[in-house]
């Protein structure tokens, strides 16, 4: 047993300087092995994060609330990140009141410096009534570019088509409206009571309120008499 130790022991003496060269190479490619596999998780957390820091403008019509045919438009950040440096590029330009272009709309020439995530812009935009083949005759092209808070540049293009709203229709009363009605209804019950009701004024003045008491004062000392009699 000792003798097979001592062989063991003389062979790595033998080759000291072969097996160093061997354990160095096995450390600089388990080295070089850790650096390339900490490169891979530095860029997988970064694929990770870029969602969580990703803007998304979008352009969005819809029917207001109050009639159908009043459009309002809204410009959303809709993604998790903030957005920067928004501008608006108009291809088909658009009428939207009489006189008065969607390409002169200070969003339009100016852009909008910054949307938080979920912040919105929104405004009436047009009365589908007025001029109504016109507006329905070209959708409305809208190129739109922004930064996200790392500075990387976004780009999308944007089409409002109103001809999708072509055959709606709305059925019965929004809620609103039915509580706006009925509170009108006793506004002008309150005035029928009123007008019908006849209201008198008793004045009163200083005069009066001594004479007043001196009645009572007279009143009182006859019964005080008549009392001790």
């Amino acid at each position: 047993m000792i003798f097979v130790f001592l062989n063991i022991l003389n062979f790595l003496n033998a080759n000291n300087g072969a097996f160093s060269v061997i354990l160095s190479t096995v450390l600089i490619a388990s080295t070089i092995a850790y650096v390339i596999y900490n490169r891979q998780l530095v860029q997988e957390t970064k694929k990770l994060r870029l969602p969580q820091q990703e803007p998304r403008v979008a352009i969005i019509f819809e029917p207001d609330d109050r009639y159908i045919m009043w459009i309002n438009l809204k410009i959303k950040n809709v993604g998790v990140g903030p957005a920067k440096n928004i501008t608006f590029k108009i291809k088909t330009d658009f009428e939207y009141l009489d006189g008065f272009w969607l390409s002169n709309t200070g969003f339009a020439k100016r852009g909008i410096n910054y949307l938080a995530p979920n912040q919105e812009i929104k405004f009436f935009f047009t009365n589908l009534n007025e001029n109504k083949n016109q507006k329905m005759g070209t959708p409305i092209v809208i190129d739109l570019s922004y930064n996200d808070s790392l500075g990387n540049r976004y780009a999308e293009t944007f089409k409002i088509d109103f001809n999708e709203l072509e055959g709606l229709f709305e059925v019965g009363e929004k809620p609103i409206e039915k509580i706006s009605k009925s509170l009108k209804n006793i506004e002008n019950n309150i005035n029928e009571i009123v007008k019908g009701s006849k209201l008198q004024t008793v004045n009163y003045t200083l005069n009066d309120i001594k004479n007043e008491r001196k009645e009572l004062q007279k009143k009182w000392t006859k019964l005080k008499e008549r009392s001790t009699k």
